[in-house]
């Protein structure tokens, strides 16, 4: 698995070989692999004020002191040290917005692609 960001800026994600996905039961099984191997993160899609429901993926910046890291403003939180708040902030996102229709990992086996969208 392996993925590309497109000039028009969506995420298009590549299967090489859709069959190595017959034993995944959920998508984040499937890329697991990818995502401990990238800079691509799940992220829930209040992080950025997203109303849906959709698989977001995500590029994180490092953290760093979380002067603005409210909810809804493009932050993850990642603790408290040194008396100061820190998070990581969300650089890039995509979601999969034909969720409601379409199995994300259903796609990918069937057409060894799916293009997620930038917002």
């Amino acid at each position: 698995m392996r993925y590309e960001i497109l000039p028009n800026g969506n995420l298009r994600l590549i299967a090489d070989n859709p069959e190595e996905l017959a034993d995944a039961d959920t998508i984040e099984e499937a890329l697991e692999h990818l995502l401990a191997n990238s800079d691509l993160c799940w992220i829930d899609p209040s992080v950025c004020g997203d109303l849906t429901g959709a698989p977001i993926l995500a590029i994180l910046a490092d953290h760093e002191e979380a002067v603005e890291a409210l909810p809804g403003r493009g932050y993850v939180d990642c603790g408290f040290w040194d008396d100061r708040h820190w998070a990581y902030r969300v650089v890039q996102r995509w979601g999969w917005m034909d969720y409601a229709v379409k199995d994300l990992l259903t796609v990918l086996r069937e057409r060894g692609e799916a293009v997620l969208l930038a917002p």
